[in-house]
Formats: C-alpha cells, sequence, structure tokens
C-alpha cells in the first residue's frame, strides 16, 4: 500500500484474487463465494478506496483553484487545503475520460 500526496491509500495490485472466492472479513466484505474470485483486480493496477474519496462538481472545484480558496464538501468540512498554481494543475489534466472495468 502507499499514500498519495494528500493522503488517500492506494493499493498497488500485485496479484489477481480469482483463485479466492470472498474478500477478507470487514466492514464492506460480502461472502458470495464467487468461483471466478471475490473481484476483477488486475496485476499493475493501482485501486483506492472510495471511503477515501470525495466527489466534487467539476465546475466548483475549478473555481475554488482559480481562487486559490479552500473548497469545502457539503457538510462544511475542508476538502482541499492548500493553494496550488492552478497552470501547473490545469496542464496535467488529462482531456480523456478513463475508463473503469467492473
Amino acid at each position: 500500500e502507499h499514500y498519495t500526496v494528500s493522503g488517500i491509500k492506494a493499493y498497488d495490485q500485485k496479484k489477481t484474487v480469482g483463485d479466492k472466492p470472498n474478500p477478507p472479513p470487514g466492514e464492506w466484505s460480502a461472502r458470495n463465494n464467487r468461483p471466478e474470485g471475490y473481484a476483477g483486480y488486475r496485476p499493475g493496477f493501482v485501486y483506492v478506496s472510495a471511503d477515501s474519496l470525495r466527489c466534487v462538481e467539476e465546475r466548483v472545484w475549478r473555481q475554488a483553484m482559480m481562487t486559490k480558496s479552500v473548497l469545502h464538501d457539503l457538510k462544511g468540512n475542508p476538502v482541499w487545503h492548500r493553494p496550488v498554481d492552478s497552470q501547473m494543475l490545469f496542464s496535467r489534466l488529462s482531456a480523456q475520460p478513463v475508463a473503469v472495468e467492473e
């Protein structure tokens, strides 16, 4: 496991789980006894827990980045603490959508 600059835990998948019909015990674990494996994890991919992420409308996020203001979620908690150089940030954004396989 690794952590991003903002502290989100990222998992570097090293092998498949095709031989494991059920995930390890945990809060979101379900024992479905899938013979093909409990998930389609692929070696070489990096995965993050959805519990670690917050979604923000792109328009709102871009405005906060351009004005270098702190971005808050719907509960008023800060989502983005550090102002960044928006030109540097936007130059690294990809215009291409990312496909997610299920």
